[in-house]
């Protein structure tokens, strides 16, 4: 009987999250978001000095994006578990790094973009193989040595944001997104979006327009963060 009851807990929980038409995987630059905003590194350890992974995160193709955790709440064989993220512990540090204060070990952080956003997905993916899948589709793409070899470095100062653009989807092979955040009345180069299929295994071209969109022609490329202690707001100089 009660095999019977978790087994239909499971079912509810796949059928029961909406259908989704694609992914956006979501790439930062820690640097746009430190200069911003108050930032702290993890506790438990360093961010490779890359893009990190802000998300993975089903979307419609009209260009919105689901949220599964509010209504119905999540049942409980859905709910994020931490336990399940010790195989990943030294990738997710590195690679999807929490940058909010005060300083955590990551599991906030994780933990909603898990509930968010990975649930939607549920008829594909359980919670340990939809951040493999994110880190798997990351790792098939190095944008800041791309940038580097054309001379494009995160030094503060301003680049061609169409040159940026194309750099990005030749690395690519297909239609990115670039958002931008301000600092001191400057846009800077935020987040890049990469369009993922619905497998969430292959890369497509971004066909929606997003929030935040880079609108001139000069963009900042900003220092990598440098932090001191965990507890403390990073150093961005």
């Amino acid at each position: 009987m009660i095999r019977l009851v978790l087994s239909f807990l499971l079912v509810f929980s796949v059928t029961a999250t909406p259908s989704y038409d694609y992914f956006h995987l979501v790439l930062q630059w820690p640097g746009s978001f430190c200069n911003v905003n108050r930032c702290c590194r993890m506790s438990t350890g360093y961010p490779k000095k890359n893009f990190t992974i802000h998300g993975l995160w089903p979307a419609f193709h009209n260009g919105t994006f689901p949220s599964c955790d509010k209504n119905p709440p999540l049942p409980p064989a859905s709910r994020y578990n931490e336990s399940q993220m010790r195989p990943l512990k030294k990738m997710m540090i590195e690679h999807w790094h929490s940058f909010r204060c005060p300083s955590s070990d990551g599991h906030s952080f994780w933990r909603h973009e898990w509930e968010k956003h990975g649930t939607c997905s549920l008829s594909r993916f359980d919670q340990l193989s939809y951040f493999e899948a994110a880190l798997k589709l990351k790792n098939k793409v190095d944008i800041l040595l791309r940038l580097n070899k054309r001379n494009i470095f995160p030094d503060n100062d301003r680049y061609s944001s169409r040159r940026i653009f194309q750099i990005i989807r030749r690395e690519v092979s297909y239609k990115p997104a670039m958002q931008c955040n301000t600092k001191s009345g400057k846009q800077q180069l935020y987040q890049i979006h990469i369009c993922v299929n619905k497998q969430g295994k292959e890369f497509i071209d971004c066909k929606v327009r997003i929030k935040r969109k880079c609108t001139v022609s000069q963009i900042v490329f900003p220092r990598f963060p440098k932090f001191r202690y965990a507890k403390y707001p990073c150093l961005t100089s």
